[in-house]
């Protein structure tokens, strides 16, 4: 019986620390063509542009202010086959579309931007301006991710881990 009882208990934390594992892993790609994501998709991701408020920044910024954002809306449902999503600024998609938030206000960690004009779009084209930090926040509460867009338009990313432990 003991021995049951510890199999299953070994089984069942094995189980658990998959599933957290899978939900930290993402594998984020972001270009200025296209962002591809696998692992991690939720069902929301939002780009915000930002203006950083901090004087120095090291890998991202830590004081921002949110001044528009960009929504992608499932259109119709995708196909969890366990492959990578890529979805492109510039060409239409069968599975989502765009919501465009030309300006938001509001606290850091607001999401919800229905109480603003909006305008839903098949295509966004080139998001980024140069010189620019984004956030693109997969609503997922063990990363976001930020990009930034240097003089030149070249594009470079960092995840930012967060403490998921509430």
């Amino acid at each position: 019986m003991k021995k049951t009882f510890f199999a299953l208990a070994v089984l069942l934390v094995h189980f658990f620390v998959s599933k957290v594992n899978a939900q930290v892993y993402c594998n984020i790609n972001v270009t200025k063509e296209k962002i591809g994501f696998g692992g991690c998709y939720s069902g929301a991701l939002t780009i915000n542009q930002l203006t950083v408020l901090d004087t120095s920044i090291r890998e991202y910024p830590l004081r921002f202010k949110k001044i528009n954002a960009i929504k992608l809306i499932e259109k119709t449902s995708i196909p969890n086959d366990g492959k990578k999503i890529e979805v492109y600024f510039s060409e239409k998609n069968k599975y989502f579309k765009w919501r465009v938030y030309a300006k938001v206000e509001g606290h850091l960690g607001d999401h919800i931007y229905s109480d603003f004009p909006h305008v839903d779009k098949q295509m966004i084209g080139n998001i980024f301006c140069p010189d620019t930090w984004y956030l693109f926040d997969f609503f997922n509460p063990h990363f976001r991710v930020f990009v930034y867009s240097d003089r030149n338009c070249k594009i470079r990313f960092v995840k930012e881990t967060l403490n998921a432990n509430f």
